[in-house]
């Protein structure tokens, strides 16, 4: 054993003297010869390149290459024959070491196996008339092709590479921490076994538009074939890091410069979204940068093309996303998955630019505030003018909707919706003619609350279909209070309107129910609770939100209303007919009809929205109504001269009045004005106080306690308070007498009433309520006035006192 270890100690001290003799002898050589050597050096690269170059120093190293012996090259500098007009040095270097074969010196190949380069710097320049220093590196075709030699290891340290053609618009900038190529020639190829750690300044295929992976940090270890036969660089499955990102390579490059085709193939199994958007350049990173993603995802990429100036390569994307979280500038996306596809060419042989890309989104789900949703297949078309086809589909809490959309006009309190629709339109701008929608909305035990109104619609089932652009409402049920509605509607054009003029929306309703109590809308007599909220311009779903709350605030609602039962307080009708115009400060009534008081009433009219009170405007159609019922319902009309119990009849009339009421529907007198023309048949009055007390003062032989009258017809003025009544014929089974004058309902009566002598001769039952005979002969005036006391007071009247403050009052 010992002499084993003695034997080995000599043969490395005699391999150590050898290289040690070797190395002084190549010192020497190189000491003595250096100025050839530079000189064979130089003249060596301008035959190979034809370019100007200088070399610093040139000197030995033992210890570079160890235990191979290396030349050191230092200062070296490499130009083009056009230096002096761009400045741009092709080649230099600190140094450059050339590992040498013991007899390299003496070789007339030289026998360089590997070639070392530190703080190199290799500029690639082109400019505007086609120059390029490129020339540097191509072979002359015109001398005989050698034989393929040994290709020399070559190792850059501290380098950087530099392609730049500013007139198109080209800059690639590689700072080379590290890169090692170890070469072997083939039969017809060549292999490549390649090394690198460096970092991307800059790569630029169109410098306004920004660099790819910019500052970006690229190392891995791979293998590069050049068929020289085919013409063609091809890698396959190499494995790059980018910025820590996981990424495998696989192209094809043609080296022929008359084909200079590609394909290139990227993937990555698991990317971070977020990092592999800052590779991108700066015109697309600005557009996906809003959007991040919390997990990986699996993206593959195909490029293919022609490496030539402004052609435009041919671009498949896929992307595969599972269970992830999005966050774009509308909101949070959860539990996304879906698999996403973008193509430059959507029609074959169209530019590849933004108008012929699409991107698609398939099998695509994910909750969004509380909602899931699903579609089978979203398409984005035309990225310029971004179109959009979809299907859409969920099941959801209607509650959710409230935080969604934020409206200020639908509170959602409970229920459940489902949608399943399919849209397509223009994502962004106002052109709404080639949008449409098909599908619908159910909505199911729903509680909704319509906020400017405070209506409260409770139990409600229905569905919304859409038809292309307008929008149907197909049996929709509700309930309000104690008022069970049915429903079923339109809005006609309503996708295009919505977009464009949304308070230009009109919705047309029918209205069904078995009983309607007013009671449950008098709100809509209030003044609108109009609410405003702040939405962000990026928050699509708000935006649209709130030109639906602008539809319901400012547009218009024609209803159609039927129902065999209507009431309100003592009032109740039947067989209501009606339609209602609801306008953004009105409340519009046109043609209703009811039954009421064994007649009939007709009638239209406006109630307009006002700050404490609305004014409203009727115009209606008594027919042959029940006097007794008639006043009953109406609560005496809010006189107490003559109730319901006194007057008995048919009436017919046509009123005409402009009033206010409050919020709870109660008229304000003072607001009154109009007129009523009447007519009663077969009335009757009982128990009436003035006649009973003109009787007692008159015609106290006279029983006025109940009597009939004729046909009475006359017209009613109302002035505020005050109903003024114009001179009229009562002829009734007791009397016949001629009465004018105010009845106001705060200050009471004053009534001039003028009575024929030949009252006081007749019988009861002796007048004719037929025969008119306009001679009644000689009078007798009365005033019929309530006193300071509030008590009706009969007395003589000669000088008509009562008529002459009608007068006044109707001038007034």
């Amino acid at each position: 054993m010992k002499k084993l270890v003695r034997y080995s100690l000599r043969s490395l001290v005699v391999i150590i003297l050898l290289l040690l003799i070797a190395w002084v002898g190549i010192w020497a050589y190189i000491r003595y010869n250096k100025a050839d050597l530079i000189s064979k050096i130089s003249s060596r690269i301008t035959e190979k390149t034809r370019a100007e170059n200088t070399i610093g120093d040139l000197s030995a190293s033992l210890f570079k290459t160890f235990p191979f012996i290396s030349l050191e090259l230092s200062n070296i500098i490499v130009k083009d024959s056009l230096w002096k007009a761009h400045n741009k040095t092709f080649f230099s270097a600190k140094n450059i070491y050339l590992r040498l074969s013991p007899l390299g010196l003496f070789n007339k190949n030289r026998g360089i196996g590997k070639i070392i380069i530190t703080n190199g710097r290799l500029h690639l320049f082109a400019d505007s008339t086609d120059y390029n220093n490129q020339y540097i590196l191509r072979s002359d075709k015109h001398k005989k092709k050698e034989e393929p030699s040994s290709i020399p290891e070559i190792e850059l340290k501290n380098s950087e590479l530099i392609f730049e053609n500013p007139s198109r618009q080209k800059f690639h900038h590689f700072t080379l921490r590290e890169l090692d190529i170890n070469g072997t020639n083939n039969n017809h190829s060549e292999t490549f076994d390649i090394s690198t750690d460096m970092l991307v300044n800059s790569l630029s295929f169109n410098t306004e538009k920004g660099s790819y992976l910019k500052n970006k940090n690229v190392s891995g270890e791979f293998q590069v074939v050049i068929d020289r036969v085919k013409k063609k660089l091809s890698f396959s499955d190499i494995a790059l890091l980018i910025d820590q990102e996981k990424f495998n390579l696989t192209g094809e490059f043609s080296v022929d410069s008359a084909q200079r085709d590609f394909i290139l193939n990227i993937s990555s199994k698991n990317l971070n979204f977020n990092k592999a958007v800052e590779m991108l350049q700066d015109s697309m990173r600005r557009k996906i940068s809003p959007f991040t993603m919390e997990k990986p995802v699996a993206v593959q990429v195909n490029i293919s093309g022609l490496t030539r100036y402004k052609f435009l390569p041919l671009v498949n994307i896929e992307m595969t996303v599972n269970d992830n979280t999005i966050t774009t500038p509308g909101g949070t996306f959860t539990n996304c998955s879906f698999q996403a596809k973008f193509n430059n060419e959507l029609a074959t042989g169209n530019p590849r630019l933004d108008f012929n890309s699409l991107l698609e989104f398939i099998n695509f789900s994910a909750q969004f505030k509380k909602i899931p949703f699903r579609s089978k297949h979203i398409k984005v078309s035309n990225l310029k003018n971004p179109y959009l086809e979809c299907d859409l589909s969920s099941s959801f809490s209607l509650t959710a909707l409230n935080e969604l959309t934020g409206s200020t006009t639908l509170q959602f309190v409970k229920g459940n919706g489902d949608i399943d629709v399919f849209f397509k339109g223009p994502i962004s701008g106002r052109d709404s003619v080639n949008a449409g929608i098909n599908g619908a909305i159910t909505i199911d035990n729903a509680t909704v609350k319509y906020l400017p109104r405070n209506v409260t619609l409770s139990q409600c089932t229905g569905t919304f279909l859409f038809r292309d652009k307008d929008l149907l409402v197909k049996k929709l049920k509700a309930r309000t209070g104690d008022t069970e509605l049915m429903m079923n509607g339109d809005a006609k054009n309503f996708l295009s309107m919505l977009d464009i003029s949304p308070e230009k929306l009109s919705l047309h309703w029918n209205v069904y129910s078995p009983q309607l109590h007013l009671k449950d809308f008098i709100s809509f007599l209030n003044r609108r609770n109009i609410q405003t909220s702040q939405r962000a311009a990026n928050d699509k779903v708000k935006q649209t939100a709130g030109k639906i709350d602008k539809m319901f605030t400012d547009g218009d609602v024609f209803i159609t209303l039927t129902t065999p039962k209507m009431n309100y307080k003592k009032f109740d009708a039947k067989q209501v007919d009606a339609q209602v115009v609801l306008t953004s400060n009105t409340i519009d009534l046109r043609n209703v009809s009811f039954g009421h008081a064994n007649g009939s009433m007709k009638m239209q009219g406006t109630v307009t929205e006002g700050v404490n009170s609305n004014a409203v405007f009727l115009n209606s159609t008594l027919n042959k109504m029940d006097i007794p019922i008639l006043f009953h319902s109406f609560g005496d009309f809010g006189q107490d001269a003559i109730t319901n119990k006194n007057l008995k009849g048919i009436i017919s009339a046509t009123v005409n009045v402009n009033t206010a009421i409050t919020n709870q529907a109660e008229v304000i007198p003072e607001s009154m004005s109009g007129s009523i023309d009447f007519l009663v048949e077969n009335g009757e009055l009982n128990h009436f106080e003035p006649l009973e007390k003109i009787s007692a003062s008159v015609f106290k032989k006279q029983d006025f306690s109940s009597i009939r009258f004729a046909d009475l017809k006359n017209r009613l003025e109302v002035k505020g308070t005050a109903f003024i009544i114009n001179k009229m014929e009562i002829r009734s089974t007791a009397l016949i007498l001629f009465a004018e004058g105010i009845y106001d309902v705060k200050k009471g009566t004053d009534m001039s009433i003028k009575f024929p002598i030949r009252n006081v001769l007749k019988k009861n039952d002796s007048i004719d309520l037929i025969s008119s005979d306009i001679n009644h002969g000689p009078s007798i005036r009365v005033r019929a006035k309530t006193g300071d006391d509030g008590k009706l007071k009969i007395s003589w009247d000669p000088f008509r006192k009562a008529v002459r403050n009608k007068r006044d009052a109707e001038a007034n």
